[in-house]
């Protein structure tokens, strides 16, 4: 039985101060294009965007990585952005959980990101290669994930899902 008084779900915040991950590929020029825009947005709005790639360091348009693919856990973010598809890096670990497919040529951590966000009920959205990335996992009919079309519909996508928190609508039970 849930109690309405301490309840989140149904209910809309503030999405000031969330954080907003936004994986990128440092060599993907069609999503480099986009990322000032679509951060700059997201920050006109109050939220913490952090950019993260394979490697640090600044990308190629000046903007900063803020966090690695060894650093970044989904703890850390509200919801997540996928603007590419990073392939899988000479420095990426050997991990067990990568035996399932050890012909992929995504970078597995990239794929553990998405699958925490996602096992974490919190909102992911693709756009570009991020978007067939994540059709690739079958995400495409779950609620809280969005394949974009348009930087705009990007930005439009993460703050609504932003405002309510999480997807509860992915957790069993919930009267989302």
């Amino acid at each position: 039985m849930t109690s309405p008084a301490v309840s989140q779900i149904g209910k809309e915040w503030p999405v000031d101060g969330r954080m907003v991950g936004i994986v990128v590929d440092p060599d993907d020029a069609g999503a480099l294009a986009e990322i000032a825009a679509i951060r700059t947005a997201l920050r006109g709005k109050g939220t913490l965007p952090l950019i993260i790639a394979s490697r640090g360091g600044m990308l190629a348009d000046g903007l900063p990585v803020q966090r690695t693919f060894d650093t970044a856990r989904s703890v850390e973010f509200d919801a997540l952005i996928v603007l590419s598809a990073p392939s899988r890096a000479a420095t990426a670990p050997f991990d067990a959980r990568d035996l399932a497919d050890p012909s992929s040529p995504l970078d597995p951590r990239v794929r553990l990101l998405v699958e925490e966000c996602f096992r974490h009920s919190k909102p992911i959205v693709g756009w570009g290669a991020g978007a067939d990335l994540l059709r690739s996992f079958r995400l495409e009919q779950v609620p809280g994930v969005v394949a974009a079309t348009s930087a705009d519909q990007v930005t439009e996508e993460v703050l609504a899902m932003l405002a309510k928190h999480r997807v509860w609508e992915r957790e069993e039970g919930s009267t989302a």
